[in-house]
């Protein structure tokens, strides 16, 4: 996890790009999409230890990751954002 924020603090040399600033890489989710993103994931992986214990909980995983990342891939497909401020640099 360390080395992703370290390459994303990195300038872009040559054919390097920074991980956030890169326009295939561009955020697109707001700080509430994010926490309602975590509680979620977090509830869905709960239900692998509690509750009815099905595997199907791990899918909070990419939900949770999703969210850290602030990009997510079906938003940008469907040309939506959620984030002000991205819609404000733009």
């Amino acid at each position: 996890m360390l080395w992703v924020f370290s390459l994303a603090q990195k300038q872009p040399t040559g054919d390097r790009h920074n991980l956030i600033r890169s326009p295939t890489m561009q955020q697109n989710i707001g700080n509430i999409d994010k926490a309602i993103r975590v509680i979620v994931g977090l509830v869905l992986i709960s239900l692998v230890f509690v509750g009815p214990q099905t595997v199907w909980g791990w899918i909070g995983v990419p939900v949770i990751l999703i969210a850290l990342v602030g990009m997510c891939p079906l938003y940008k497909i469907l040309g939506l954002s959620t984030c002000k401020q991205c819609k404000a640099e733009a």
